[in-house]
């Protein structure tokens, strides 16, 4: 897993940047997610997304469009409250 930086606002610009993914189904979930939500987790939370990001595309793919699910407990949260943020999102 990449070091992520000590200073919150370093370790958020690096989300976003590493959110956009090049795979549209990816973006459509993360990117809006990266921006409306991951400023308002608590410190934990952000760390769990963060790993998140570490994961392959197609595993993340896999998981945020219901085909399977992480075995890290931890990383099966974060994948639910990312496809909720996505489901309640307006088109």
């Amino acid at each position: 897993m990449t070091d992520w930086p000590q200073d919150a606002q370093a370790a958020l610009s690096l989300a976003r940047w590493r959110s956009r993914r090049g795979m549209l189904e990816l973006d459509f979930f993360l990117v809006d997610f990266v921006a409306q939500v991951v400023p308002t987790l608590d410190a934990s939370a952000q760390q769990v997304y963060y790993r998140l990001l570490a994961c392959e595309d197609v595993e993340l793919h896999g998981w945020l469009t219901g085909d399977g699910a992480p075995e890290d407990v931890e990383l099966r949260g974060m994948v639910e409250q990312i496809r909720k943020h996505a489901a309640e999102r307006p088109a």
